[in-house]
């Protein structure tokens, strides 16, 4: 887990994985090659101590009536060292939550601090017999091997292109008056909306199994509004045009990282200049296309970018900033809530995704902390996109939860319209507030949005509040036909 480091860094790695919950190091000695350190907790739980030597961690969780030692080894993965953590807190006396939190510490700051990633070491060590040939080609060539792919096919019809949304379902939609519909009437969709300004590209991470569920509700509601537009995939469908995109190591969530960094690049070669902003997220997110471009149109985006000819001349990384530990050190932008790139930072982060800085052969699923990690270690950080009300816009829930969720006295208070939100949403949220007034009138991304909830979420967007015979299933400013010319099914846009 831990790369081969001199004791005192290797120290200073183990110390601030589980010994920074609100404590610091208080005395440190340095006896036989064997760094120890003792740490003094602010106002923590329990209290934590790390010895690291050669070749091993070991971590003494200390749960306030009973100590556990776990010994991890330095080349562990992360399954491993979870399982061990999990074990010995447990067996400490820790609760669920502060288990939890010591994981997340320890995944965090290994990526954060760790300049290579132990694969990759080992690969400039010269053992390539780690990477399968396929892999190492992945790694080593050009993106240029996989094709250019029409970012306009997924406005193409198709025979699964029979759309879900109707009059009946915007009905019933509108009908419930529930913590959705609460949130979504206070939010206003930006009617000076149009094609092309700016020129804005959306991706989404996805896989087969979700291609006629989520990427095709996706397809119905609101990619179409995006200039263009590409579903990421471990296949390719003709029906549902997704791409299949080529990346080191498996296709799994505890890889996504290596598939962000994938996309990224394939996106830097093809697709760098034909779009001036570059949003990625998941097949769970919910985008209001119109009020992105209102906020990257806004004289605040336009000013901080240095213009707007391709998004600007300075590198801008946007989204729903995250706080770990409370320290602006290591804020990170919340991939679920999806992050937005202009032209100048995707030509950045690519040109330094295969630097050992950027830990090119790490095997881990948050993407959006070594993103953030990437850029940051070349002077781009995460811009802070609230409102002047200090409002977000970008949400890392949906919007019931966002409308109805407040700090939890009891664990079952974490469950939230059918959600349980994360410890990690009160810990790393910076400045929250809760409710309506939390969220901005031009909030533009929601996350956790299953297929139904995707398509009645669009209705309560534009259909609701109008006249039945006037609602509209797409934005009101895009209406697709289409027609055949020459045998040709086209896509004309009014």
């Amino acid at each position: 887990m831990l790369p081969s480091l001199p004791a005192a860094s290797k120290f200073t790695l183990a110390v601030l994985l589980v010994g920074t919950w609100h404590g610091n190091v208080s005395s440190t000695s340095v006896e036989g090659g064997v760094t120890e350190a003792t740490l003094s907790p602010v106002s923590a739980p329990a209290r934590n101590e790390a010895i690291a030597s050669e070749g091993w961690t070991t971590l003494i969780l200390d749960g306030g009536t009973k100590r556990q030692t776990v010994m991890v080894r330095n080349d562990a993965d992360e399954t491993e060292v979870f399982a061990s953590i999990a074990e010995g807190g447990r067996e400490a006396g820790m609760t669920e939550p502060q288990i939890a939190d010591v994981t997340a510490k320890w995944k965090l700051v290994e990526i954060w601090d760790n300049p290579r990633g132990v694969l990759s070491e080992q690969v400039q060590e010269g053992s390539l017999s780690l990477l399968t040939s396929i892999e190492h080609k992945r790694s080593t060539t050009s993106w240029n091997d996989q094709d250019k792919f029409d970012t306009k096919k997924i406005f193409l019809p198709t025979q699964y292109s029979t759309s879900s949304l109707s009059g009946d379902s915007s009905a019933r939609a509108c009908a419930m008056n529930d913590d959705h519909k609460k949130m979504l009437t206070h939010v206003d969709v930006w009617e000076g909306a149009s094609k092309t300004m700016p020129r804005i590209f959306c991706g989404i991470f996805t896989h087969r199994k979700n291609h006629f569920t989520k990427v095709k509700a996706i397809k119905e509601t609101w990619a179409v509004n995006c200039d263009g537009f590409v579903a990421f995939s471990d296949a390719a469908d003709p029906d549902l045009h997704t791409f299949q995109i080529e990346h080191e190591g498996p296709e799994e969530y505890g890889n996504m990282w290596q598939k962000s960094r994938a996309i990224w690049k394939y996106i830097n070669f093809h697709y760098k200049n034909d779009f001036d902003w570059f949003l990625l997220g998941g097949d769970d997110l919910f985008v209001i296309v119109e009020n992105l471009r209102k906020y990257l149109l806004s004289d605040e985006i336009m000013h901080a970018a240095g213009g707007g000819i391709n998004g600007g001349p300075n590198p801008m990384y946007l989204g729903r900033r995250l706080r770990p530990f409370n320290d602006d050190e290591w804020i990170f932008n919340s991939g679920g809530a999806s992050y937005v790139l202009n032209q100048a930072s995707v030509g950045l982060l690519a040109s330094y995704l295969d630097e050992d800085a950027c830990q090119p052969h790490k095997k881990t699923s948050w993407e959006d902390v070594m993103v953030a990690m990437c850029l940051k270690k070349n002077g781009v950080v995460a811009f802070d996109t609230r409102d002047a009300s200090g409002r977000e816009r970008f949400h890392p829930y949906t919007p019931a939860v966002h409308f109805g969720y407040r700090t939890p006295m009891r664990p079952e208070d974490r469950l939230v319209s059918g959600i349980v939100v994360g410890d990690w949403y009160i810990g790393m949220a910076i400045d929250l507030i809760f409710g309506l007034e939390g969220c901005s009138s031009d909030s533009l991304s929601f996350h956790y949005v299953d297929e139904d909830l995707m398509r009645r979420l669009y209705h309560l967007v534009y259909s609701c509040g109008k006249d039945p015979a006037d609602a509209v299933v797409q934005a009101p400013h895009l209406q697709l036909q289409q027609s055949r010319a020459g045998g040709q099914e086209e896509i004309e846009r009014k």
